[in-house]
């Protein structure tokens, strides 16, 4: 009679009964690292930070960490050449901060400028000439119009959109003294500064009386950011840049879900209505590139050149289209409706967006949806995780998924890009943290408390725990040996830890044993059961499981290749020893 030999050992499918999985899928599993095919553990994680708060929400930002304790915030960086970082849900406005020069300590700033609600008012100083003839005759003394706006800049230079114009000063020479009177800015905005700008217009040679003359608004003077009076004389050939800003109204209030896209740009969302910012340009959000979608916006992903909204209801991909050189904005619903069901749980991946929505994992990616984990798990078994809570984040292409219900890791990589074993996709994990984060380098790290952990770096093992699927017999039988082989303890070494072996029948412990070396030993023989199952747990890797009726089946190699072949020769001669 064979013995059964489980080999090359797999995770966990929770919608299956234990009787029905394949003989190298564990019923139940633990914090079982399974990329080699045998049992391995993970470290435990190792501590970096210290927040001093209870962390809900962190960032590695360079070598500074950004914490908070709200799980409703999000956060942005902008161009890699410019480390700024953009944060929606800390306040009713999003704020930005840029790297210190020195230490942690952010200087955060509202991001936007207001418009200026007060126009400027110019009043002619110098009368220039005293008769008309003189202003058309004398040499420099041409006669225009004066009109005067002003704009706020911030503490980045960024410029915001312009005043009302002030009023209109007619016949003034080429070169006359205007004053223009500025009021102060307003409270509460990174107001650095005010730029003021003249009407000027464009330069006509009389070739073509025809031709209109265009105008536009030129830059006369920075100037600090208080109420104030300017003297204007400059000759026109003297003003500088035209007025680029004019359309730079700032974010709308109560921004949120701040993500950073391609060419300078950030995305952003208030209710069922997307923004953009001009490419290059974070404090200015013009009305006209925002999108309204039928649906409530709850997170945004932004993955292969297409920005993913996650909303109560239908998903959207949102990408750019060119046809003739002029890019628009494409929107495209997806017509099934899953709503994410919790926004912490939106991770990007190689192919799109992962997330959690009512019935499991699901996966945008383009313009195809699928649901990720249908295999491993029905939808009660998905509910009895309470999905609503779940936190994700992304390590070595796997997802970890951490609720109040438990965690576990899910491979999400495919066909190459894994490890080649199909049977080891989901992993249990016992730990509970209260935030997760992929930094840029692709390291994953945890929150336990206000302590800030790196993933699987510690110096030592978390143990594991896994136990086999459930052999079932057609009449009763027992087993009298078993055989744990230990990866890095060929027979003969001793290992200094080892694993904790248990064999059940009937869905009873019957016996446990700490297994230190790679040596057959017995089972008690008085427990003839119909439902067997081994378990290891321990923190040494077990390359192979084997259990037999005797001491010489054991010994025998029967069994031999993979344990599925093993069980169903064993079965059978079970079933012609009970016909």
């Amino acid at each position: 009679m064979p013995a059964i030999k489980i080999a090359r050992f797999g995770g966990v499918v929770p919608r299956y009964d234990a009787t029905l999985l394949k003989e190298n899928m564990a019923a139940d599993a633990a914090d079982c690292k399974l990329w080699h095919g045998i049992i391995e553990p993970f470290r435990r994680p190792l501590v970096v930070e210290d927040a001093g708060r209870y962390v809900r929400t962190m960032h590695r930002f360079g070598c500074c960490w950004l914490t908070w304790s709200d799980p409703c915030i999000d956060v942005a960086e902008w161009l890699p050449t410019c480390e700024r970082v953009y944060v929606t849900g800390a306040s009713e406005y999003p704020l930005v901060a840029a790297m210190p020069d020195d230490g942690c300590t952010m200087d955060w700033r509202r991001v936007g400028l207001p418009l200026p609600d007060t126009a400027p008012v110019a009043t002619a100083l110098d009368a220039g000439p005293t008769t008309n003839e003189a202003a058309t005759t004398e040499p420099g003394y041409a006669l225009s119009s004066r009109v005067y706006l002003y704009t706020y800049v911030d503490s980045f230079g960024q410029e915001g959109a312009p005043s009302w114009t002030s009023n209109t000063l007619l016949d003034v020479y080429e070169g006359g003294v205007v004053q223009v009177d500025i009021p102060a800015p307003p409270d509460g905005w990174d107001i650095a500064g005010i730029r003021l700008y003249r009407l000027a217009e464009g330069f006509n040679d009389g070739t073509k009386p025809a031709a209109q003359t265009p105008t536009a608004w030129l830059f006369v003077a920075d100037l600090d950011p208080v109420a104030q009076s300017y003297t204007d004389a400059a000759m026109t050939d003297a003003l500088g840049e035209a007025l680029v800003s004019m359309q730079y109204t700032p974010p709308p209030f109560g921004l949120e879900n701040i993500t950073q896209l391609e060419n300078g740009v950030l995305a952003g969302s208030v209710g069922n209505q997307v923004w953009f910012c001009e490419p290059y340009q974070p404090q200015a959000w013009p009305i006209d590139y925002m999108l309204a979608l039928d649906d409530k916006v709850r997170a945004m992903k932004w993955q292969g050149g297409v920005l993913y909204a996650l909303t109560d209801g239908h998903p959207y991909a949102i990408s750019e289209d060119c046809p003739d050189g002029q890019c628009c904005r494409k929107v495209y619903r997806f017509p099934k409706p899953a709503p994410i069901v919790s926004r912490k749980s939106a991770v990007q991946v190689g192919a799109g967006v992962t997330y959690a929505s009512s019935t499991g994992l699901m996966m945008l990616a383009g313009n195809r949806m699928s649901l990720m984990t249908g295999p491993w798990w029905s939808t009660d078994d998905w509910r009895a995780l309470v999905p609503g809570t779940m936190i994700g984040a992304t390590v070595e292409g796997q997802y970890i998924g951490v609720t109040c219900a438990g965690a576990f890791l899910f491979d999400m990589r495919e066909s190459g890009d894994n490890d080649g074993i199909p049977d080891n996709d989901l992993m249990p994990l016992t730990l509970t943290p209260n935030a997760l984060h992929t930094a840029r380098d692709g390291k994953l790290y945890l929150a336990f408390g206000n302590f800030i952990h790196e993933w699987d770096a510690g110096a030592e093992f978390m143990p594991f725990r896994w136990r086999s699927k459930t052999t079932s017999a057609p009449g009763q039988m027992g087993f009298a040996a078993a055989k744990v082989t230990l990866a890095e303890y060929p027979p003969g070494r001793i290992a200094v830890d080892g694993v904790n072996f248990r064999f059940f029948a009937d869905e009873r412990a019957v016996f446990r044993r700490d297994v230190k070396r790679t040596q057959p030993f017995r089972l008690p023989s008085n427990h003839r059961k119909l439902d067997f199952a081994v378990e290891v747990c321990g923190t040494d890797a077990v390359r192979e499981i084997k259990f037999a009726t005797s001491m010489r089946e054991l010994s025998g190699g029967a069994g031999t290749g993979s344990s599925s072949a093993g069980a169903d020769a064993f079965l059978r001669s079970l079933s012609a020893d009970n016909p």
